[in-house]
């Protein structure tokens, strides 16, 4: 959300907010809308007295004096939020003010990444490019929703909207549509022996790496959880999807990252399980993802480093 001083500097009023695509957060908008805040009222008038950052990990464990929104933000499950001021010089000229629905402890690498956006922003509004310039922050921050912090390919949440809409896409053309997830090989030893910085840098290394071989229009690679990866092919049948994961697992191991704790081999490598199906009006996704699931499970149980499809 951004929220901007009126024309007197007496109050914050709302701008403009950009949500998920769900009806309960469009009520939440048409609510937010109609509210202001002065100095010292609720988060974005904390924010604005204080010109600092303020971090909220759990609204619901929160006094609702402290939030004004409390009730319908509890209610339609908003969980984590976080206000950073636009400044210019040492001004206040408005409040950017993101959500998250889960319990969310503090992340100063996000803070200081929207930070940047309002620095920025607080430039071209004092330059009279206010509305311009609030939907460009609107599209950024919208892109960060859809990252993952760590790796900067698709988060979980954009993984499963993009896996919905590519999924009815291929029904309706019935074209084939395949799945990939990987996990990367003994990385908790990896994690342990090497430390938690090595291991993050590990998974970037190995993100840029899949991003990279998948790099065509339409399919969608994103952090699955913890040290998996899912890679999405839309019109992509069981065949060329096989050469492509066998691609991506040779090139994971061609890095050379030093793994001494591998059962296997002495660099870093991943199993990858893939399914592949021209979708029916009597499939979900769902079926996609359990698939691959289990080839997958079957790939760590056989030997790892290898691929196998179902």
């Amino acid at each position: 959300e951004a929220w901007l001083l009126n024309s007197d500097s007496s109050k914050i009023v709302y701008s403009q907010a950009c949500y998920t695509n769900e009806e309960n957060l469009y009520e939440f908008r048409d609510y937010s809308k109609k509210l202001t805040f002065t100095d010292h009222k609720s988060l974005p008038g904390r924010v604005w007295q204080s010109q600092n950052s303020e971090w909220i990990e759990d609204i619901s464990q929160i006094s609702p004096d402290l939030f004004q929104r409390y009730d319908m933000a509890v209610q339609i499950g908003l969980k984590s939020c976080f206000a950073v001021p636009i400044l210019w010089s040492d001004r206040v000229l408005g409040i950017l003010v993101l959500f998250k629905k889960e319990v969310t402890s503090k992340n100063q690498q996000l803070i200081d990444l929207v930070k940047a956006v309002a620095n920025h922003l607080g430039v071209m509004i004092q330059s009279r490019k206010a509305e311009y310039t609030l939907k460009l922050a609107n599209q950024r921050l919208h892109l960060l929703a859809t990252l993952d912090g760590l790796t900067q390919v698709a988060n979980r949440r954009h993984f499963d909207e993009y896996l919905d809409q590519e999924w009815q896409r291929m029904k309706q053309e019935s074209l084939p549509f395949s799945l990939i997830i990987c996990d990367v090989d003994y990385f908790k030893l990896y994690n342990d022996n090497y430390g938690h910085q090595a291991g993050d840098d590990c998974l970037k290394k190995i993100a840029k790496t899949i991003q990279k071989m998948v790099d065509c229009p339409g399919n969608l690679v994103a952090r699955y959880g913890g040290e998996e990866f899912a890679i999405i092919l839309p019109n992509t049948d069981a065949k060329n999807a096989f050469i492509i994961a066998e691609t991506i697992r040779l090139e994971v191991q061609n890095l050379q990252i030093i793994h001494a704790k591998s059962e296997i081999n002495e660099y870093v490598t991943i199993s990858l399980g893939i399914s592949s199906m021209i979708p029916q009006e009597n499939q979900l996704p769902a079926e996609l993802i359990y698939l691959a699931d289990q080839a997958l499970y079957q790939a760590k149980n056989q030997q790892r480093n290898c691929t196998v499809s179902r």
